[in-house]
């Protein structure tokens, strides 16, 4: 007998369903979130529900983005894989939350570098 892997990912945004958007937001042959032209109301808490012949299993990770007055050509993704237990999905969660933080810090210190150069203080 073969298992043939029919699950079909569901993810949620601060507890609503991710409807894909086409050119921005959209699910791939894996079940990954892809969100392009990242925008304000992007920022919440995403969650993914997999479905598996025994239950289900749900992932949560927090999102929060600061975004100004033009899109940021980032491409932001949360990527399920894995057994039940999620490690997997833990590790990967805070690698993404690391990269997001590390990028904001190296914002703010380009704005302050300028600022800095902009007064001459």
């Amino acid at each position: 007998m073969a298992f043939y892997n029919r699950t079909s990912p569901r993810w949620y945004k601060d507890e609503k369903e991710v409807l894909t958007v086409p050119e921005r937001v959209s699910l791939d042959h894996h079940g990954n979130l892809n969100l392009q032209e990242l925008r304000a109301y992007d920022s919440g808490v995403y969650a993914c529900q997999v479905g598996f012949p025994g239950g289900a299993e749900v992932i949560w990770s927090e999102v929060a983005l600061r975004v100004r007055e033009k899109f940021v050509p980032f491409e932001a993704w949360l990527e399920v894989k894995g057994s039940l237990g999620g490690a997997r999905n833990v590790w990967m969660a805070s690698a993404v939350s690391c990269v997001i933080i590390t990028l904001l810090w190296v914002i703010v210190i380009l704005v302050m570098c300028k600022w800095k150069m902009a007064y001459g203080q």
